[in-house]
């Protein structure tokens, strides 16, 4: 990657430099000397790394990008741009900043967020992006932990059991749940960031609140979320959504155990959901995509244990199938046996990830493209009913394409089959 498209590609107008005889940066420059630099930096010895490839910044946001060009780097090339980064937090306290290392020999790029270190690290930032990108990035507090997602699952899967729910309809209810928050909390939070004064308040409300009450609102919000994701404003669409609502009321509302749930068990099952699970996931990456997959997974997991009249393709096949077949953004994929979803949500967070990654696009061009794809791209049969729930309400959890997946045999909807090729 030529210096020159590094720099127009996270913005020109960002560049900052301070020596006459090339547009690099030197702290050493800006400190007035080494000296002053040492007092800066907190050290006693000479600094040898002191002048930067590239530093474009975004002062309304305070918003640092630290690129360091290399033929082809290496691993040893990080402690220089670890000094810069130290530097840059040394003389600009307020500034958030992004550290890459990039090679001109072609479009590789390593990234870290505020320090250059292992747990630092931006593993799927894996092309160079625009500024506006980078300083999204500092937008969201919100942090993924797949750890903690996973440890609070299982946690939260046996409350559920204490609870005496069936692990046939344990996942479709803790997707309800997970929804229901990600609306309800949504709304309000800021900077996305949960706090145990929000996640109390969240259980004080449900503590006062009968328990149909609060059964009715978590369906309300699913309707309203399956109205809004419904591709077509027709009544074949609407249909569609009260087919969907009335097997969500069957299989999981009306069962005799959720409607045995008092207000203080629902407390607990909402601010564990948000607590343990909603906290630690970050929607809006492909990260977060992915963990988010994996936590519905695991409640899959619960269920199939119990049922050995059935088989859902193991998650780490799905992804193996949605690379083999080199799934992109313009692919459509129909699933006739589509089960819990899991293929249509690898192959959908793939293409969305590819978009997320194209250097060409803009962000809202990006945006719109995401749009089309949870559209127009995924397409699902399944005759299980209560499977097929389990399929709207993760495609619903990944941020729509729910409204493409029906529910009956594959061989009697042709139409359905003709409409997604």
């Amino acid at each position: 990657m030529k210096r020159h498209d590094i720099i127009n590609r996270v913005g020109s107008q960002f560049l900052k430099a301070n020596l006459e005889s090339s547009d690099e940066w030197s702290y050493l420059q800006d400190a007035g000397g080494q000296t002053k630099l040492k007092e800066y930096v907190g050290v006693e010895k000479d600094i040898t790394h002191y002048k930067l490839d590239i530093r474009l910044v975004d002062e309304k946001s305070n918003c640092a990008i630290l690129v360091e060009t290399k033929h082809r780097f290496k691993s040893s090339d990080e402690a220089q741009l670890a000094a810069y980064v130290d530097e840059e937090h040394a003389m600009f306290p307020n500034h958030n900043v992004v550290a890459i290392l990039a090679d001109t020999d072609d479009d590789k790029v390593k990234v870290w967020k505020q320090n250059v270190d292992s747990e630092s690290e931006l593993k799927q930032e894996s092309v160079l992006q625009s500024m506006e990108h980078y300083v999204s990035l500092f937008k969201f507090q919100k942090q993924n932990n797949r750890e903690k997602v996973m440890k609070n699952t299982v946690k939260l899967n046996e409350l559920l059991q204490t609870y005496n729910i069936g692990v046939d309809i344990r996942s479709q209810l803790v997707g309800s749940c997970l929804l229901y928050i990600k609306n309800k909390v949504g709304k309000h939070e800021k900077n996305s960031y949960i706090t145990n004064t929000d996640i109390s308040e969240l259980e004080k409300e449900m503590k006062e609140k009968d328990p149909e009450v609060i059964r009715t609102e978590i369906r309300s919000e699913l309707k309203k979320l399956l109205q809004k994701s419904s591709k077509k404003n027709n009544s074949d669409s609407e249909l569609n959504v009260n087919q969907k609502v009335g097997l969500l009321d069957k299989n999981v509302f009306e069962n005799q155990n959720v409607k045995s749930l008092d207000s203080d068990k629902w407390a607990s099952i909402l601010g564990g959901t948000l607590g343990g699970v909603y906290r630690y996931i970050n929607m809006n990456s492909a990260e977060g995509q992915d963990i988010l997959n994996l936590f519905f997974v695991t409640f899959n997991k619960y269920s199939r244990s119990n049922d050995r009249n059935q088989a859902f393709t193991p998650d780490h096949i799905t992804n193996f199938m949605a690379k083999l077949t080199e799934v992109g953004p313009n692919t459509v994929v129909l699933d006739p046996t589509c089960g819990s979803g899991s293929f249509l949500v690898q192959s959908m967070v793939m293409e969305l990830n590819d978009v997320l990654k194209d250097p060409e696009l803009t962000d809202d061009e990006k945006n719109k493209k995401m749009d089309s794809i949870k559209s127009n791209n995924m397409f699902g049969i399944e005759l299980d009913e209560k499977v097929y729930g389990l399929a709207t309400t993760n495609m619903l959890l990944h941020g729509d394409g729910n409204s493409n997946v029906k529910q009956g045999n594959c061989f009697e909807l042709e139409d359905f089959n003709e409409s997604s090729l």
